[in-house]
């Protein structure tokens, strides 16, 4: 689809509620890294703008020179040239410049939902971009890169935000993916270590049960095919199931009719979006904040609540009567990239709402309970909330965590125990949140289990 719209109405819905969900993983790739020519003052591709400058630093010959840094680097090498020379060359440009990040890269950035970024470049325009809108991300201590003498895993846990080179940046100590001999050496330690199994498995955990979106292809055909296959773990024509699609955006001319047939006519489950992957990340940007800024009202915050659960959202329990606390939290968990659902309309009645609700149940991620003078009046348990309980009760399975308990009223003394929560869950820890107002431990401790369960499955209790 080459129009400025990128994707369909339907597509784009889908996108921005797979990213809100944790579901899509960003891998930037060479065409979204851009700087403005000195002469036309327009953007380019800093990969198109460092091959003269890599050119005359390895002192080429102007036949020798060409359009981008991997043909100068390879003329450079049927020159005679030392491999070594080329790492140096790009290091001392890359040193010599500020990276000005583009408004496609900040505004990335501003995502909250993305908290982990693959780079498939070795600059350093993403991180700056990062550090220049998140105030939880510091480049000396949340940049890792990979290289095939060397594994490099990602946190089990990613609380804070990480940019993974996965062919190497140019900080790299010995040398980073520049021409077609690095990608090959790259991709075939990447095999190792995902054979190995012990080595990396957080990464490769991410990279199989994300749906990869690709803005700008790392290199050429053949590398894209080989990376999405490192990453799925399995054939690229075995159907995947729908977290590991990939959506690959580019322009045609840098994609090949070679590729683009091949996802379009034989891989059905990539989707090549023929295009300026910068526009691209711009709508897909604006489309995302327009959706997730930050309600005026709690009508505006309730009216975005879908009617129906998105599967592994955190699901709220609670007492009509303990909406407004209900909300504090919820709100909160989502400005902090939580998916979370609740009820919005208590006084339904029938059997498919029940239906609806104990799937809701059965489908959550995690189930918060919110304990009150309210909860605990109902002495004998008539009312819905004590019903959804009972139903988080049935999944209970030793050493999993499910249930999450809040206290809410400041009327329930220091040492008190619910008395009408489910009985397998008496020994829970309980948290104290005064009418709702949720703390920053509490809502950072929620983000840290959604990103575990996301990553390797339900986390112990």
């Amino acid at each position: 689809m080459s129009s400025p719209e990128f994707l369909s109405e339907k597509d784009w819905r889908t996108l921005i509620r797979d990213i809100g969900n944790g579901a899509v993983l960003p891998v930037i790739g060479p065409e979204l890294v851009t700087v403005n020519d000195p002469r036309s003052g327009q953007p380019v591709p800093l990969y198109r703008h460092l091959a003269p400058l890599l050119a005359a630093r390895l002192k080429s010959e102007g036949g020798l020179a060409g359009d981008t840094v991997n043909e100068v680097a390879c003329n450079y090498l049927l020159g005679g040239g030392e491999r070594g020379e080329i790492y140096i060359a790009l290091d001392d440009l890359l040193k010599s410049a500020t990276p000005e990040p583009n408004d496609a890269l900040l505004a990335l950035a501003r995502i909250k939902h993305f908290k982990l970024f693959i780079s498939s470049t070795f600059d350093r325009h993403l991180a700056i971009a990062l550090e220049k809108s998140r105030r939880d991300f510091r480049a000396d201590r949340d940049v890792l890169r990979f290289h095939p003498n060397e594994a490099a895993d990602i946190p089990k846990d990613l609380t804070a935000t990480t940019l993974y080179h996965i062919f190497g940046d140019h900080r790299s100590p010995i040398d980073f993916a520049v021409w077609e001999e690095d990608f090959m050496e790259f991709i075939c330690g990447l095999l190792k270590y995902q054979a190995d199994g012990d080595s990396m498995p957080n990464l490769f955990c991410q990279l199989k049960n994300r749906c990869l979106l690709l803005l700008g292809a790392p290199f050429t055909d053949w590398v894209v095919r080989f990376f999405l296959r490192t990453a799925r773990g399995s054939r690229l024509s075995d159907r995947p199931g729908k977290a590991t699609r990939e959506l690959l955006a580019d322009h045609e001319e840098n994609l090949g009719q070679p590729l683009i047939f091949f996802f379009d006519h034989l891989i059905h489950s990539t989707s090549v979006i023929r295009g300026d992957p910068r526009g691209f990340a711009l709508e897909l940007a604006r489309r995302w904040e327009a959706e997730n800024e930050s309600p005026a009202t709690d009508d505006d915050f309730l009216a975005r609540i879908p009617d129906h659960m998105p599967k592994d959202s955190v699901f709220i329990s609670y007492a009509s009567e303990d909406r407004p606390a209900a909300l504090r939290i919820a709100r909160a968990l989502h400005t902090e990239a939580v998916p979370v659902w609740l009820d919005k309309a208590r006084l339904r009645v029938g059997q498919n709402f029940n239906n609806e609700l104990k799937n809701a149940v059965a489908d959550c991620s995690f189930f918060i309970s919110l304990i009150s003078t309210t909860t605990e009046a109902d002495v004998e348990r008539k009312r819905y909330f004590h019903t959804e309980r009972d139903w988080i009760a049935q999944r209970q399975s030793d050493g999993y965590l499910f249930y999450l308990p809040v206290a809410i009223d400041i009327t329930l003394p220091e040492k008190w125990q619910p008395q009408h929560e489910p009985a397998c869950f008496a020994s829970r820890h309980y948290h104290r949140l005064p009418e709702g107002r949720p703390d920053r431990d509490f809502v950072q401790h929620v983000r840290s289990l959604v990103d575990v369960f996301r990553s390797s499955g339900r986390p112990r209790g």
